[in-house]
């Protein structure tokens, strides 16, 4: 897998991401969801107990930034 490993991954069909753990256990995955309003939540501790964590902002980045067309 190229690229950036710390970008979250959509799970088929519906509206649910997993994203790699580096820190608080190497190798684990944390889900993420997003609602319909857009609203983004992870499973990691970070966001358990702040509300805000890197996996989320980095979907966040990644469902806003425009579609990229390669060839």
């Amino acid at each position: 897998m190229g690229g950036n490993h710390n970008q979250p991954v959509k799970l088929a069909g519906q509206n649910r991401y997993l994203a790699r753990g580096r820190t608080y256990e190497p190798g684990s995955y944390f889900e993420l969801w997003v609602s319909p309003w857009g609203h983004v939540r992870c499973t990691c501790p970070g966001f358990t107990y702040r509300g805000v964590c890197k996996h989320a902002e980095a979907l966040r980045g990644k469902l806003r930034a425009p579609l990229r067309h390669t060839r």
